[in-house]
């Protein structure tokens, strides 16, 4: 636990290109494409270098070893290193209906996140990411206003690369607007 008041800052690596899969799920090349604008977008806005290494028919999600319970209730964390094992790359990026992950909850349009190794006491590096997307919202195809896909995606890419929500309803990282996670 950090001292009142102190933070760490929590990023990829801005020196090192990310590798990542995409799952297109039923989505196909429309699912690809999407996510490719995704990362060109976020790679304008944030600098970090992206590169495509295909697909895959991997589905983030939680293991034996990486539940938990408290209380009785059992909580799922995204398994990592099996990610990581199975699809020997730093991020995949996962279509889904809403049964489709074990740490994904029906009610949200998308999940994304991360896992950090910490290297001093005032930084950590992003190693590994995930977001899984939802393909039967009935959001539109692309990035256009409104309920849109490419809301979806850019959010959750977002938190892909350590972003929190902002409590603000023009903002891409508000937590409401096609209800992210």
């Amino acid at each position: 636990d950090l001292p009142a008041g102190k933070q760490v800052v929590t990023r990829w690596n801005p020196g090192r290109t990310i590798h990542y899969k995409i799952n297109p799920g039923r989505l196909g090349a429309t699912g690809i494409s999407e996510v490719k604008t995704g990362i060109s977008r976020l790679t304008a806005a944030s600098g970090l270098v992206f590169a495509y290494d295909g697909t895959t028919t991997y589905v983030p999600h939680a293991t034996a070893n990486t539940t938990e319970t408290h209380n009785g209730q059992t909580y799922r964390h995204w398994d990592s290193h099996d990610q990581r094992n199975r699809t020997h790359t730093d991020m995949v990026i996962s279509w889904i209906t809403s049964k489709g992950s074990n740490i994904y909850y029906a009610s949200e349009y998308g999940q994304g996140g991360y896992v950090a190794s910490s290297n001093s006491s005032t930084s950590a590096q992003i190693t590994d990411g995930y977001a899984l997307l939802r393909s039967d919202t009935g959001a539109a195809a692309g990035f256009g206003t409104g309920n849109h896909r490419g809301i979806t995606i850019l959010h959750e890419l977002g938190h892909v690369v350590g972003l929190d929500h902002y409590n603000d309803p023009v903002m891409v990282m508000n937590p409401v607007s096609g209800r992210q996670s």
